[in-house]
């Protein structure tokens, strides 16, 4: 005589006939996006902290008119490795310690933007990395905690080169000028802002009026870090996806 046992017994043990549910497709869809959207926000974190370290990152506008005198412009550029001058249609770029037509020696400029550079440089290295992590420890707790810990490295390095050229700057382009002319009656009053100065010679009357900003590479820094906060928050905010198996209520996400 066959003895059948029931189907939901096995070796004479009552175990459970209920079958582990797949992860719902709503909940995969949303895991998707998330991870999708964080990846795609470090990526543009890293073009535009790249970009930022070509371009310049302060820029001066001097005009000039008045009676008895010639209008005229000429603007600034400061980057990274080098300063660039236009001067009636003219525009030339050369390296701070190169020569130039400018009697102007940027030394303190120089120093400035080579600390800046380290800083944005370690941010880069650090965005790049915080991508990897993304890639190869986005399921595993510890390798999220590394990704935000990354991340957020990163963008406090991006942030700190913007910040640290925004209080520098004006300081040092003051003391390269001065060191230069000793007669020189006008300065900076920021990094943003503007000075006007009255000319009488005896010969001309007029005004000469200089503005200074922060350019596309100081704020091409600036957007890096924010973006690279907001995708390293996406990858460590997403929700974990509760999932039913034998019973149990389990998290896909394993802790290592």
């Amino acid at each position: 005589m066959i003895e059948l046992q029931p189907e939901n017994t096995i070796g004479g043990k009552l175990v459970s006939s209920q079958q582990p549910s797949q992860m719902p497709a709503a909940a995969t869809k949303r895991w998707n996006r998330r991870f999708v959207a964080g990846l795609v926000l470090t990526v543009v974190a890293l073009v535009l902290g790249s970009l930022a370290a070509v371009m310049p990152w302060w820029h001066i506008d001097s005009s000039v008119k008045g009676q008895g005198i010639l209008p005229s412009t000429f603007n600034w550029d400061f980057s990274m490795g080098a300063w660039c001058y236009r001067v009636y249609g003219s525009y030339r770029c050369t390296a701070y310690g190169g020569s130039s037509s400018s009697s102007v020696v940027w030394s303190e400029v120089n120093s400035s933007f080579g600390i800046a550079f380290v800083l944005l440089v370690g941010g880069i290295a650090l965005t790049v990395v915080t991508l990897v992590m993304m890639v190869i420890g986005s399921r595993r707790n510890k390798g999220r905690t590394a990704t935000l810990v990354l991340g957020f490295l990163g963008a406090a390095f991006l942030l700190g080169a913007a910040l640290y050229i925004l209080g520098v700057m004006p300081g040092a382009f003051n003391a390269d000028y001065r060191a230069s002319y000793s007669g020189m009656t006008w300065s900076v009053s920021g990094f943003f802002g503007s000075t006007l100065l009255n000319i009488d010679n005896g010969l001309a009357v007029g005004t000469e009026t200089f503005s200074y900003y922060g350019a596309l590479g100081w704020w091409l820094a600036l957007l890096s870090a924010i973006t690279l906060l907001l995708g390293t928050v996406m990858m460590f905010r997403r929700k974990r996806t509760v999932v039913q198996v034998t019973g149990h209520v389990t998290s896909p996400e394993k802790a290592d």
